[in-house]
């Protein structure tokens, strides 16, 4: 029969997230299980988690995709999450959709306070400082990304919600991150498993001196390895060099508490974590001359920039910073940048779901 519901409701992801949108959907309707392909556990806040391949028949159930997962305009559609799950049956409410729909979702988020959010607005938002920062913003697309993030994080409300763009992040072709470079010297602070390198490869098809890349999670290095290999053999004439390591205001034991790719953290020595070796761009690279700097160190952005100072006045290489694991990164980066070198361009963008992936964007005025 046209228009009707589904026998059953299941949420995809059984973490946080998925805990809050099971709180949200209870109000109207019964939530039957959850669906997540990595969790070691057997139920979550007294539902049955599986797996999708124990789903008998998809096309019965409505899921609720809780897990942030975005694609840029240079994937396969295919290839996305949610156009895997539909491919197996599922009737797929998707992330934003989904959340978005749940009026007390971020306010829930909120509480968590996870990298920039918190519940009281005046901790997210600097009238002065915002001000400041949209005023030295280059282009009307970076002034109304800036708008809309302070306009959800002043109200948290959902017809607020920041939307992300589908540009490819780090690389995004409307903003001019290329421009002078001739031949190209990356350093990738924040590497992960080498998905940047690998993004970098489908975008720029000229000269590549090198890529630098520090990571300092042991468990992400194997792979960060085996892609920096792949890549070197297709660039023969490149050099491909990961530093098993993170970046700092200089050359230190720190500690690093691995997490996911959002919840991950470095910084003073902490019994939890581990401890990891840093060091300054400054002292490993300044007579290399970088002309373009990525920074993904959850937190750490405003220390390594310290121990890049040099490069950045001296050379200016173009900066593609994250600004959002703290709610003061949103200006205070900017702050530090043009403090060290005036002679930028300064763009803003969001990539991804929940303010991840807002990335600050210093284009030098001339190479």
């Amino acid at each position: 029969m046209e228009g009707e519901m589904p026998k059953q409701t299941a949420i995809y992801g059984a973490g946080e997230l998925g805990g809050i949108f099971l709180e949200g959907l209870r109000e109207a309707r019964r939530v039957d299980f959850f669906i997540d392909q990595y969790s070691p556990k057997s139920h979550h806040m007294g539902l049955p988690v599986t797996r999708l391949e124990d789903v008998d028949d998809p096309a019965e159930v409505r899921l609720y995709v809780a897990v942030v997962s975005r694609q840029s305009k240079r994937d396969a559609p295919e290839a996305g999450l949610e156009s895997q799950l539909r491919a197996r049956g599922f009737d797929v409410v998707p992330f934003e959709e989904s959340i978005t729909s749940l009026p007390n979702a971020f306010r829930d988020y909120a509480r968590r306070e996870h990298l920039w959010w918190r519940t009281k607005p005046e901790e997210m938002v600097d009238v002065e400082e915002v001000d400041w920062l949209r005023d030295r913003l280059e282009d009307e697309q970076s002034k109304d990304v800036l708008d809309r993030i302070v306009r959800f994080r002043r109200t948290l409300e959902p017809a607020d919600y920041v939307s992300p763009d589908d540009e490819v992040e780090y690389f995004p072709d409307n903003v001019p991150v290329f421009d002078g470079i001739d031949s190209l010297r990356f350093c990738d602070c924040g590497a992960y498993i080498g998905d940047t390198l690998d993004d970098l490869e489908g975008v720029w098809q000229r000269d590549l001196d090198f890529a630098v890349s520090f990571e300092p999670d042991g468990e992400n290095l194997q792979v960060l390895r085996e892609t920096a290999q792949r890549l070197s053999r297709s660039r023969p004439g490149s050099d491909f060099i990961v530093v098993p390591g993170g970046v700092w205001s200089g050359d230190a034991i720190v500690s690093f508490s691995s997490g996911n790719t959002s919840s991950s953290s470095i910084g003073e020595h902490d019994s939890a974590g581990a401890l990891v070796p840093v060091f300054s761009l400054d002292s490993m690279l300044a007579s290399a001359a970088p002309n373009f700097i990525k920074m993904d160190i959850e937190g750490a952005e405003q220390e390594a920039l310290q121990g890049a100072s040099e490069i950045i006045s001296q050379f200016r290489p173009t900066l593609a910073i994250c600004v959002y694991h703290k709610p003061r990164d949103l200006w205070e980066i900017p702050r530090m940048v043009l403090s060290m070198q005036p002679d930028y361009r300064l763009y803003l963008r969001v990539h991804n779901h929940l303010g991840l992936s807002t990335v600050l964007y210093c284009c030098p005025n001339q190479r």
